[in-house]
C-alpha cells in the first residue's frame, strides 16, 4: 500500500470526531463487500489502509494482523468468507472490524 494512501486514511480518520463512531466513508459495507468479491484494486487499498489504521487498537473490535507473506489476501478473503452469508453493516469500517475479529482477535 502506498504511503500516500496511508497517510490520507490515517489523516481523515485521526481528524474525524470520534473517528470509529463516525468514521470518513464513501462506499457502504454491502458496495464493499461487492467490490472486493469483483477484485476492485481500489477499494483493497481501501480496506488494507482501514486495517492498517485500526489494527491493535485497544476498543471492542480489536484485531491483529496475522504474520504472513499473504496477510493481505488472508484479510481480504476472511472478510469475503465472513460476509457471505450475513447481511453487511452499513458502515464499511464496522464491517471490517467485526469481519477481522473474527479470525484476527486480539
Amino acid at each position: 500500500m502506498s504511503t500516500l494512501l496511508r497517510t490520507l486514511l490515517l489523516t481523515l480518520l485521526i481528524h474525524t470526531p470520534n473517528a470509529y463512531a463516525q468514521p470518513y466513508r464513501f462506499i457502504s459495507g454491502g458496495d464493499l463487500y461487492v467490490a472486493l468479491s469483483q477484485d476492485s484494486m481500489m477499494l483493497k487499498g481501501y480496506f488494507l489502509g482501514v486495517v492498517d489504521v485500526l489494527k491493535d487498537v485497544e476498543q471492542e473490535l480489536c484485531f491483529q494482523v496475522p504474520l504472513a507473506a499473504d496477510a493481505d489476501q488472508q484479510m481480504l478473503q476472511s472478510f469475503l468468507h465472513y460476509w457471505e452469508e450475513a447481511s453487511v453493516p452499513e458502515d464499511p469500517v464496522e464491517a471490517i472490524s467485526k469481519a477481522m475479529v473474527e479470525d484476527y482477535p486480539c
